[in-house]
C-alpha cells in the first residue's frame, strides 16, 4: 500500500492591500489661519509665495490669513527639520507648503544614500506638521534649468545632464507618499472661469 504524501506547508498569508487616507480635495482657510511656506532660496525669494497670498488677497478680502515665509536658502529635507520648531511650529500653522530637493540631490547624478537622506529628512518633516495638527503640502522639486546652462557652454556633467531627471524621481516618490497620507494629488489649476469679454471700450478682460 502506498504511502501517503507528506502534508503540504500552509500557504502564507496574503498582506493585507495597503490603504491610504481620505484625499485632500480642497483649502479650507478660515479667518485667522495661519499659513507656513517651507523651503529653501525659491520659496526665501517670495516669487511664487507672492503669487499665493496675491489670490487670497484678491479672492477672500474678509478673510484675515497669516503668511509666514520659512524659505533658507541652500536648505535640505535633513537641514528643515533642525529648525523646524522656531521657524514653522512658532507659528501654529493650518497649512505648511513643502518646496524642498533642488539642493538635496547634490546636483548630481542619482546615487541611493543622497536619496534616502532626501527621503528620511522629508518623513520627518511630514510627521511633524502632522504632530501639530496642520495639514503639509508637499511640492514636487522645481526643474533644474540645464538647457540655459549648455546654451551658455557649460556642459558639465552629470549635472547638466541627468540632474532633472533626479529631481524628477524624487518627486515621484514625494507624490506617492502624498498619496499614501491622504495629502492631494498634483493637478491642474485654472483661475480663468469664464471666457474673456470686450468692455464697452472695446478693450479684451478676462473675467476670473
Amino acid at each position: 500500500m502506498p504511502a501517503p504524501p507528506p502534508p503540504s506547508s500552509p500557504r502564507p498569508a496574503t498582506p493585507p492591500a495597503p490603504t491610504f487616507a481620505a484625499v485632500l480635495d480642497h483649502l479650507d482657510l478660515k479667518d485667522g489661519d495661519t499659513f507656513v511656506f517651507l523651503g529653501d532660496s525659491i520659496t526665501h525669494q517670495c516669487l511664487y509665495t507672492q503669487s499665493v497670498e496675491g489670490f487670497f488677497y484678491t479672492r477672500y478680502p474678509k478673510t484675515r490669513i497669516h503668511f509666514h515665509n520659512a524659505g533658507v536658502g541652500g536648505d535640505r529635507g535633513a537641514d528643515a527639520p533642525l529648525r523646524f520648531d522656531e521657524d514653522v511650529a512658532v507659528s501654529k500653522p493650518n497649512y505648511v507648503t513643502i518646496l524642498l530637493g533642488m539642493n538635496d540631490g547634490g546636483y548630481k547624478g542619482f546615487d541611493q544614500p543622497t536619496f534616502e537622506t532626501y527621503s528620511a529628512g522629508m518623513t520627518t518633516i511630514l510627521k511633524k506638521i502632522a504632530g501639530l495638527g496642520a495639514t503639509a503640502i508637499p511640492m514636487t522639486p522645481t526643474m533644474f534649468d540645464s538647457r540655459a546652462k549648455r546654451a551658455k557652454g557649460d556642459n558639465a556633467a552629470p549635472r547638466n545632464s541627468l540632474y532633472d531627471g533626479v529631481l524628477a524621481f524624487y518627486g515621484a516618490w514625494l507624490r506617492d507618499q502624498a498619496e499614501q497620507r491622504g495629502l492631494g494629488r498634483e493637478r491642474r489649476v485654472r483661475f480663468l472661469k469664464t471666457p474673456r469679454r470686450r468692455d464697452a471700450e472695446g478693450a479684451e478682460v478676462w473675467e476670473r
